[in-house]
């Protein structure tokens, strides 16, 4: 019972001070900093959209250390 009393006694006084609003702390909130805008409204192009083409005709591609067996199987890298 005892341990009961301590506890929420502990857990009463935690709860309002932290609760309790400072006078003046400096703290700056990030989202009243920042306003959302657009990509365009800032001058960002999108990037340019990428092939990625694993065929025949395409080189340097070499399998690293602990890649076996790397070849291209329908447009696609395969290996183990």
């Amino acid at each position: 019972m005892y341990l009961r009393l301590a506890r929420s006694t502990a857990v009463a006084c935690l709860a309002l001070t932290a609760c309790r609003r400072g006078g003046g702390s400096g703290v700056a909130r990030l989202a009243d900093q920042f306003k959302p805008e657009s990509p365009a409204a800032q001058g960002i192009a999108a990037a340019p959209r990428q092939l990625w083409s694993f065929g025949a005709g395409s080189s340097g591609w070499s399998a690293l250390a602990g890649v076996a067996d790397l070849s291209c199987n329908g447009g696609m890298l395969a290996g183990r």
